[in-house]
């Protein structure tokens, strides 16, 4: 994309929230209990979202000591997350989560082709996270673009064609960038923050 905002603006946020089942599983986080389930785990990454909201973030799990212990005891996220890969969205900062806390899929627009939604089955499946969130917010060049027919993604991926269509979908129109910087929004369960 060529366009450039000039006011680069903190983004409010919109999550859906997958709960998986009643899944535990053990982390290592020194002071959180040691099963983790969905709602465990949807609880610490709101508590986490409001730190970051509030400008009162801890920075948790980010020590070479924790470096150290997931390069040796290997990762223990308590959640998967789809976000888009916009730079002004870094989410481990907008969860207050650290090193190993949080496993990533990132791509623009959240457009989930093969090897993204693999990523999240890796994630659910192989490291065990009991919650799925896919993260987005507002003003996303890259699902703009793609809904007003700006580009055609599927050009340069005939693969996925079943999976988009070019042109807007009916409803969605925001033709206009918010001016100013907003806070960080709390996240919600599925339901714009905005």
């Amino acid at each position: 994309m060529k366009r450039l905002y000039a006011d680069v603006a903190l983004v409010t946020l919109v999550a859906l929230v997958f709960l998986i089942g009643p899944h535990t599983f053990a982390i290592t986080t020194a002071g959180e209990a040691p099963a983790m389930t969905s709602q465990d785990a949807l609880r610490l990454l709101r508590e986490g979202n409001a730190r970051y909201a509030s400008w009162k973030a801890e920075n948790p799990n980010v020590s070479s000591a924790r470096l150290t212990e997931t390069a040796i005891e290997g990762q223990h996220p308590i959640a998967t997350v789809l976000a888009c890969s916009d730079s002004r969205v870094p989410v481990e900062r907008v969860f207050d989560r650290g090193i190993g806390d949080i496993f990533v899929v990132r791509v623009a627009g959240n457009v989930c082709g093969t090897d993204e939604v693999a990523s999240l089955e890796y994630g659910v499946e192989h490291l065990g996270t009991p919650l799925l969130v896919v993260l987005g917010h507002t003003n996303c060049g890259a699902v703009y673009d793609l809904a007003s027919g700006k580009v055609n993604w599927l050009s340069a991926h005939p693969e996925e064609d079943k999976l988009l269509s070019t042109g807007p979908p009916p409803g969605l129109h925001n033709d206009t960038p918010r001016e100013g910087v907003a806070a960080p929004a709390h996240v919600g369960s599925g339901a714009n923050a905005e």
